[in-house]
């Protein structure tokens, strides 16, 4: 039985484990549902989001990030228009990594061009 990786349950093959097509093909199903392809930005919440969904409400001013719990969609108390900006910044210079984490506790070791947002706040 493989382990699991924390976050998103991938499955890491032991030493004395074969991988197969279908095992390779589960882990990359894994990451695909847990992935947001893009943050939304309208002025009313998505139709169908997912748990930990972002979404830019820009029917305020100013522009609210917020964040779907499952059920409800609550702020993030970030001004959106500074991770709007951020995320710009980064796809303009493609020599710097950007990473969005959405995290339940502070990163052990923050590192430059990562951005987090606490969930559980």
């Amino acid at each position: 039985m493989p382990d699991l990786t924390p976050k998103l349950g991938i499955q890491k093959p032991l030493g004395n484990e074969t991988v197969t097509r279908a095992g390779w093909n589960a882990n990359w199903d894994i990451i695909d549902a847990a992935a947001q392809k893009e943050i939304a930005k309208s002025t009313s919440s998505p139709a169908s989001p997912k748990t930990d969904d972002l979404w830019i409400d820009t029917s305020i001013t100013p522009h609210t990030l917020k964040r779907y719990t499952g059920s409800v969609w609550r702020d993030v108390g970030i001004p959106a228009t500074s991770i709007q900006n951020a995320i710009d910044n980064a796809r303009k210079d493609s020599t710097k990594e950007f990473v969005l984490e959405v995290r339940t506790s502070d990163p052990a070791s923050p590192a430059i061009g990562r951005m987090w947002l606490r969930s559980d706040l």
